[in-house]
């Protein structure tokens, strides 16, 4: 679907949200682990906005996998001066999803960087924008899971279960939603392992 819109796009001439497509699409392959072909569909969406005359939000978005690539490599620094300009690009333009992804992105760099306070202090901000209903929902999907993990990374238990508690209720109300269905089932049997609640984390 991600692939036909941006297609069609494409030949309609609107190049932001061919570009935008082209994002979404990379992201849920990335998601996947498809990293070469997520890669590709990165790269055709930064060649889209190429020779722009004017900076537009998809910019902003495009920097994401640019900081979770450096996080990944271990320069948490460099990452938050990445996910720090996707931010400003996200006010600039009032996009909610982007600066939740953002803020998701500065927390963990945060985190990496032995600033667990500040970082947790993002992640939690983040998780507000989900609890106001301002994302769509791969970005609340993405964004529930990735604070539960990171919540369970630095063992700050008590917010890895109330998180991931919230993540249950949502789930359960998008049943159609498989991408994060499955994460949130292990996520709740951890926490219920945690718990003690044996039969319950079986189940």
């Amino acid at each position: 679907a991600w692939t036909r819109a941006h297609m069609g796009y494409v030949d309609r001439g609107d190049v932001e949200r061919a570009a935008r497509c082209a994002f979404w699409l990379a992201f849920g392959l990335m998601s996947r682990g498809n990293r070469a072909r997520a890669s590709g569909w990165f790269e055709r969406a930064r060649r889209l906005l190429e020779g722009r005359d004017h900076e537009c939000v998809e910019h902003g978005f495009l920097l994401i996998p640019d900081g979770l690539e450096r996080l990944a490599r271990g320069d948490a620094a460099e990452a938050d001066v990445t996910f720090r300009r996707a931010a400003e690009i996200a006010q600039r333009f009032d996009d909610p999803d982007l600066a939740a992804l953002a803020r998701l992105g500065r927390g963990e760099a945060f985190v990496r960087l032995g600033r667990i306070e500040a970082g947790v202090v993002l992640l939690d901000e983040a998780m507000a924008a989900v609890e106001a209903g301002e994302l769509t929902p791969i970005v609340v999907g993405t964004v529930y899971c990735a604070v539960i993990e990171t919540c369970h990374d630095i063992f700050e238990l008590r917010r890895a279960a109330e998180w991931t508690d919230a993540l249950t209720r949502w789930c359960r109300a998008q049943p159609e939603l498989v991408l994060f269905r499955g994460q949130c089932l292990v996520r709740r049997a951890e926490i219920l392992q945690l718990r003690g609640e044996w039969p319950d984390a079986l189940e």
